[in-house]
């Protein structure tokens, strides 16, 4: 479950709360719209759903056309996955305030990783079954890394996994010390159908001369869902301390 502050300017502040519930290629959303003036409503209030062609977005109940001062109310929405995501889905916040006309689109923070269940009980015999079946050069994403901030403890590499949602059993499917795979399910498709599941599959190899460098690959039978978990992992490997530092808060 994740909440903060999607958008805020002087008169309206626009706060979200979502859930993904796991193993499930659904989600839900609610925007909370905050009037902050104290002595005007806003006017001509309304959200509208961009079209994307990766998650359908559906609002359970439409925001008010006038906000009161200091009114919060809040509008429910429900989100499933179609197929990978290459744009977040957005929508159109428009209001009025004393004939001033506001139209924002505001980017839903929705990913791939949302929808991917771990699966760390994946067995050597499928995955590299799997990895060597999937041959399209498109199905496979890759990247080399060279971290600018220092070498990392490659023990750290599992939860980075973790973070893309992919399951990981230490040293299990790669047993090299130096490299470190995961797996999980992508779950895509209409609403109220049960969901496709694609396997997408990545390992992190890391150069035993110097653990700042990395190659990256990611394979499954979707290439945008490769290259942004491809993407997601390579940010996540940058932005960790280097060995022995501590994080920053």
């Amino acid at each position: 479950r994740d909440r903060g502050v999607l958008y805020e300017d002087q008169y309206l502040q626009v706060g979200l709360m979502s859930s993904f519930p796991p193993g499930s290629h659904t989600g839900t959303l609610t925007l909370f719209l905050g009037n902050k003036v104290a002595d005007a409503p806003l006017t001509n209030v309304s959200l509208e759903l961009a079209p994307s062609p990766s998650v359908v977005v559906a609002a359970s109940a439409a925001a008010p056309p006038t906000l009161h001062p200091k009114e919060q109310v809040k509008v429910p929405m429900s989100l499933t996955a179609v197929a990978p995501i290459k744009v977040a889905p957005a929508v159109i916040l428009k209001y009025t305030l004393q004939n001033v006309a506001v139209d924002q689109p505001l980017t839903l923070p929705v990913a791939n990783h949302r929808f991917v269940v771990p699966e760390a009980g994946v067995t050597k015999e499928l995955f590299f079954e799997q990895w060597k079946s999937i041959s399209d050069p498109s199905s496979r994403a890759q990247e080399m890394v060279s971290r600018t901030n220092g070498p990392i403890n490659v023990a750290d590499v599992p939860e980075v996994l973790r973070q893309a949602s992919l399951g990981v059993e230490p040293g299990y499917l790669d047993p090299s010390p130096y490299n470190e795979a995961g797996a999980g399910y992508f779950l895509s498709g209409p609403p109220g159908v049960e969901p496709t599941r694609t396997l997408v599959m990545c390992r992190v190899e890391g150069n035993p001369q110097d653990m700042s460098q990395f190659r990256v690959t990611v394979v499954s039978a979707m290439p945008l869902l490769s290259t942004t978990t491809k993407d997601l992992v390579v940010a996540r490997l940058l932005a960790l301390p280097a060995y022995g530092m501590a994080a920053t808060p």
